[in-house]
């Protein structure tokens, strides 16, 4: 590997704790954007103008005579492959399009050149003949019969096992890649036979851009000792997975660096276009780098736009008694994490409301346009737009304030959201109690202004991102005292960095100066899973603060032998220094107690490695 740069990127990749802030604001901090290797190649791609044609021809004759020239990459690069597509639950996008493009901007060809000029020209001499074919751009158009499919035959994927009364289907129609579907409580027939008020209601939402101030950027090197990248990604340890299926190499081989990364919002999670970086590199043996334009990232991938669908049925008082909803998600051409998008979607439209049964569909439609994925809270914003408005609404219908219908139905803590899932760990009633209790002026001030504000109130839930997740974190203790901690959390603009350092540096007693983050390395970083739902900081502070204080134990333990003074008579006061009855005890103090912390965690790792190997 090339351990010269990735020292660079240690170095001032993420050795700017407490001062975070004012180094972003001054420019200061290296993002993925800002890398270069030595004997760089710049990648620039040809795309689609078609929504939806099959390739018939392609020619890069010219291209490839140009100069600058190093690389040139088209589907029959890609079919060799030990897998060559990629997608969550559902693999079926190419690194290169194989057979047909399926919205305007997909991928046909790469060229890897000494220059982007040199690489766009060569792109624009690539000569390319289409079949055009029809396209369907909504989802209406894509779920008539006889509607022009995207795909000829079923892509390789898996569904997920869930709780009682939920289950998944894979393509179970014409262009419906996936399927959530959940049932539980009473059979929803019959209790919707005895409600007093039923109502149905539509509403749409479009896509939008994450649109980051950092684009889309990766460098790959393959060489001898493997696969090297730096990538602006969400997910270093799954991306290093997905690449090592894709390309047959061990995971070993593979290593993924991360800087600071520039905005991602949901849009740099998981496999992007990783795999033509490392193609580009293995064609050409040299580094590469791939960073996309503002409106080619544009095109990478957007949030979903949605048609949902709600039969909500109720008692005469406002009680809530059963709710019936369809959901379909424009995926566009390619499933990204459109799956996962559609569970919380089907999990969150009953709100967080008390329900005698729920009957929920999720189908998530192919389009010819482009594929949607991840965006903030996916899924669950769409079906809380939907579901909220709607108890607005029912509310004004039975002449019920919308306040009050909520404060009727809210679940409490400790009842299920749905049959089966965990129990809400939060008080709903009391906390939507006091949000109107702080925003109360805004009604009458709303009144009184000629500004054309809606004011409104509304309530929604979301887990804590889905899957089971376990945080790992690492202290390292230095012989002056000072401390270094290694995370995978990846800091996309909210502070992380300063925050674990904060954590660490408050439960050690140091000062939050003392503390520094190592860059993050598949390498030598922890693992995880990846940054999201807004639950790095939550998640791996606490592993930080559990190991902290675990060391913060063992350093007075360590002085109270020192001393002969009981532990937890002891205290950490401030850089390391332990008193006792208000009295600082120098020989325990600063660099001197870290350094017996040291020998004593080295005795005992030499401890455990004898007693293994008996």
């Amino acid at each position: 590997m090339n351990m010269q740069f990735s020292n660079r990127l240690d170095s001032v990749g993420h050795s700017v704790p407490y001062a975070e802030g004012r180094a972003k604001l001054h420019g200061e901090p290296i993002y993925t954007f800002d890398l270069a290797l030595p004997g760089m190649l710049h990648v620039k791609l040809l795309r689609s103008p078609h929504a939806h044609a099959r390739l018939v021809s392609i020619d890069t004759t010219a291209a490839a005579a140009m100069p600058g020239v190093r690389a040139i990459a088209t589907g029959d690069d890609v079919r060799g492959m030990p897998q060559p597509k990629y997608g969550k639950k559902i693999r079926d996008q190419a690194v290169l399009v194989m057979d047909k493009a399926r919205f305007v901007g997909d991928i046909v060809a790469a060229v890897a050149a000494d220059s982007e000029e040199e690489a766009l020209a060569a792109v624009r001499a690539i000569t390319v003949q289409y079949d055009v074919l029809p396209s369907v751009m909504t989802i209406d158009e894509a779920r008539k019969p006889g509607a022009p499919l995207l795909f000829d035959e079923p892509q390789p994927g898996y569904v997920t096992s869930y709780q009682s009364g939920a289950r998944s289907f894979k393509e179970p129609e014409p262009n419906v890649l996936y399927r959530f579907e959940i049932e539980t409580g009473d059979p929803v027939d019959d209790v919707f036979a005895r409600c007093d008020h039923i109502f149905t209601d539509r509403f749409v939402t479009t896509r939008l851009a994450h649109m980051c101030l950092e684009p889309f950027v990766v460098l790959a090197s393959e060489t001898h000792r493997g696969i090297e990248m730096w990538s602006c990604s969400q997910y270093p340890f799954q991306l290093r997975e997905e690449i090592s299926t894709m390309f047959g190499e061990p995971e070993h081989r593979i290593l993924v660096n991360t800087a600071f990364v520039g905005g991602a919002f949901g849009g740099k999670s998981f496999c992007k276009l990783e795999p033509i970086a490392v193609l580009m590199s293995r064609l050409s043996g040299r580094p590469v780098r791939l960073c996309l334009t503002m409106d080619e990232t544009i095109a990478l991938t957007t949030k979903h736009a949605a048609v949902l669908e709600i039969r909500t049925g109720i008692a005469a008082d406002g009680t809530f008694l059963a709710r019936d909803s369809r959901i379909w998600l424009d995926a566009g051409a390619y499933s990204d994490a459109s799956a996962l998008v559609a569970d919380k979607a089907g999990y969150r439209i009953p709100g967080p409301y008390r329900w005698q049964a729920i009957r929920t569909r999720v189908d998530c439609i192919r389009t010819t346009s482009i594929p949607a994925g991840s965006f903030r809270g996916f899924g669950g914003v769409q079906a809380a737009f939907a579901s909220e408005s709607q108890v607005d609404m029912i509310a004004r219908r039975i002449g019920m304030s919308p306040d009050d219908i909520r404060f009727k139905n809210f679940l409490s803590i400790g009842e299920e959201f749905v049959p089966g899932e965990r129990g809400l760990d939060c008080d709903l009633a009391a906390g939507y109690r006091a949000m109107l209790a702080r925003n109360s002026h805004l009604s009458n001030e709303s009144s009184s202004s000629n500004l054309r504000r809606g004011v409104g109130s509304a309530a929604a839930f979301k887990d804590g991102g889905g899957e089971p997740r376990v945080a790992r974190a690492r202290i390292k203790i230095t012989t002056q005292g000072r401390v270094s901690i290694s995370t995978s959390g990846i800091d996309m603009g909210q502070g992380s960095v300063t925050a674990m350092c904060q954590i660490t540096a408050e439960a050690l007693r140091v000062p939050v100066s003392w503390v520094s983050h190592t860059a993050i390395s598949t390498e030598h970083s922890p693992f995880d899973v990846g940054t999201y739902a807004s639950s790095a900081i939550a998640l791996i502070g606490g592993a930080l603060l559990d190991g902290a204080e675990r060391i913060r134990t063992e350093a007075l333990d360590i002085a109270s032998g020192i001393l002969g003074v009981p532990a937890d008579a002891l205290t950490f006061d401030n850089d390391w220094a332990v008193s006792h009855a208000g009295t600082r005890h120098a020989a325990c103090a600063g660099a001197d107690l870290a350094k017996a912390l040291r020998r004593n965690r080295l005795r005992t790792r030499r401890r455990g490695q004898i007693y293994r190997a008996g």
